[in-house]
């Protein structure tokens, strides 16, 4: 099996990850846009219409996961990601690797502060993924924050004041 790594996402491996998305991820984005359906469509344009590093990480040319992160403000990045119970049952090991080195190079650049996270309450296995594998630290639990009056949890990985 050939693992690779493209830091330039193609619209079509897009679609195929939207269109095989993890249950969880699905739960958690319903919250965040407060559809009551799923459409893969809109999931999509969302993705491809993130301005930021964005990363997939391949399979035997198969989509495995993608990610990436957006600046929410002046040194502050958020961070997103999205794979297939295949990928993720398959290839954890290696998501988890390629995650944390994209984590860490993000961080280490000059211009960023903050990287953080958002998640739907209670996922977690995922968040034990954050902290654990990831190295962020949990912040808060955001009462009713998702579109859908659900509360989510913030993560975060900052650089230490100098």
């Amino acid at each position: 099996m050939t693992i690779t790594v493209h830091n330039q996402v193609m619209i079509e491996e897009l679609v195929y990850l939207a269109r095989n998305m993890r249950p969880d991820e699905i739960e958690q984005d319903l919250a965040m846009t407060g559809l009551t359906e799923y459409d893969p469509e809109q999931a999509i344009l969302k993705m491809a219409a993130v301005h930021g590093p964005k990363f997939i990480i391949l399979a035997d040319y198969t989509p495995v996961v993608a990610g990436g992160f957006w600046q929410v403000r002046s040194g502050v990045w958020e961070g997103w990601q999205l794979g297939t119970m295949e990928g993720w049952d398959k290839h954890w090991w290696h998501i988890t690797r390629v995650t944390r080195k994209l984590n860490d190079r993000m961080l280490a650049r000059p211009e960023v502060h903050r990287l953080q996270l958002y998640g739907l309450a209670g996922r977690d296995k995922t968040f034990e993924w954050y902290e654990r594998s990831l190295g962020y630290r949990r912040e808060a639990t955001l009462s009713r924050y998702c579109a859908n009056g659900a509360d989510a949890v913030l993560f975060a990985r900052t650089k230490e004041a100098a």
